[in-house]
């Protein structure tokens, strides 16, 4: 239960703590076809001190995450591309259900699993994944990608509740490049201001095969979606819009599923939010109304659903509010505040954290975590969740991300 709640803002201010990307090299290149390859690292430290003991968990818990991606792609020609990524990942932890930022993305269930776990024993974990390996063909008509790729819908920032296919984990700390589904996609743009994006997606197992549809259309300032798609047992009726008034960004998801099997719909999500950019300071709010959230003598059973296990949800409750502050002193340096409340319980989760970005290709950040919230009884069997974020403690972190 504990890494639940660790990094619940990573995805929130990982622009922040992510380089900006580097250009690849070339390593060939002609007419008729061009090789490029680059390659990024991350390495991430997290020290977490609970203010309650729990049976086979340690009150200090040290650990570290390791990254290590190599990208290439190659062009043939105009019409025909191939994405590459080789995956390397290495954490140590004392604890057994680690609470490190950087990993904690649930990969997409595959039919082809092409992972190669070399350790996974006492703390230690050594994984290879080949994350990209996408063919994709560029028509007149559509763009056609067959194989693993990265797939993104939805306007949210903090609860990307339509984000179906391969959702970051909110407590991920590394968003430079997103989990690989299996998938065939095509993109169509009848016009300049429309797009229609149409998926298949492999989810492990036949009975589980999934897919959408998603059109998205601009009308001057003013962006909008509608979409419906099969994940898993539930159809999704998806909705979304994003306008500009004046320099405030507005924003808004709507997630409306139905459980096929059970013939009856769920309580909707909802996700709107507003965010305030200039060239020194960033002001971000979003309100998560969560339709598979639960009461809090539920929390413990929401934590085991098959949803938390496949990395579709990972808030339990039903009302959140994040805010989000960034201010720049110099071009430099990244001065973060955010918290996230789960207005129910009550509980907050609160992030300061200073990111240094040393040079176009490298940042260095600082940070830590504080909870404030009702701890759990330990001593009950089953044990009680009296706040969702009484579970984090106190952390502190440092990350260090290059493209290389």
């Amino acid at each position: 239960m504990k890494r639940l709640f660790l990094g619940t803002f990573f995805l929130a201010i990982s622009s922040a703590w992510t380089p900006a990307s580097h250009a690849e090299t070339t390593v060939i290149e002609s007419d008729d076809f061009s090789f490029s390859t680059g390659a990024y690292a991350s390495s991430y430290f997290l020290l977490t001190a609970l203010d309650y003991e729990a049976p086979t968990v340690p009150q200090l818990q040290v650990g570290s995450s390791n990254l290590f991606r190599l990208e290439s792609k190659a062009m043939f020609g105009e019409k025909l591309s191939l994405d590459l990524h080789n995956r390397l990942f290495l954490r140590t932890s004392n604890a057994p259900s680690s609470g490190l930022g950087l990993g904690s993305t649930t990969a997409p269930k595959r039919t082809l699993d092409l992972r190669s776990e070399f350790i996974n024993d006492d703390g230690l974990l050594v994984e290879h994944d080949l994350d990209r390996l996408a063919l994709t063909w560029f028509t007149p008509i559509a763009d056609l990608t067959l194989g693993r790729q990265a797939i993104s819908w939805g306007y949210a920032n903090f609860f990307p509740i339509n984000d179906l296919w391969t959702q970051f984990s909110p407590f991920e700390s590394d968003t430079s490049q997103k989990r690989g589904v299996d998938a065939i996609r095509t993109l169509t743009y009848p016009t300049d201001d429309i797009e229609i994006d149409i998926v298949i997606v492999d989810r492990g197992d036949l009975d589980e095969l999934s897919g959408g549809l998603k059109v998205a259309w601009s009308l001057g300032d003013n962006e909008y979606f509608l979409g419906a798609a099969r994940n898993y047992e539930t159809i999704d009726a998806i909705a979304g819009l994003a306008t500009e008034l004046g320099d405030i960004k507005v924003h808004l998801d709507l997630n409306l599923p139905f459980e096929f099997q059970e013939g009856e719909f769920r309580k909707p999500s909802l996700a709107i939010g507003a965010d305030y950019f200039s060239s020194t300071s960033l002001i971000s709010a979003e309100y998560f109304f969560n339709g598979y959230g639960v009461e809090k003598d539920e929390y413990l059973t929401n934590l085991s659903t098959k949803r938390s296990r496949r990395g579709q949800s990972y808030l339990i409750g039903s009302h959140y509010l994040a805010l989000n502050t960034g201010y720049l002193p110099i071009p430099e340096l990244t001065i973060n505040l955010l918290a996230l409340t789960n207005i129910g319980d009550p509980s907050i989760l609160i992030s300061p954290s200073l990111t240094y970005q040393a040079s176009t290709e490298a940042t260095v950040s600082l940070g830590g975590f504080l909870s404030i919230g009702e701890g759990p009884n330990t001593e009950s069997f089953p044990p009680e969740i009296n706040s969702e974020f009484g579970l984090a403690g106190y952390s502190a972190f440092l990350q260090i991300s290059t493209f290389l």
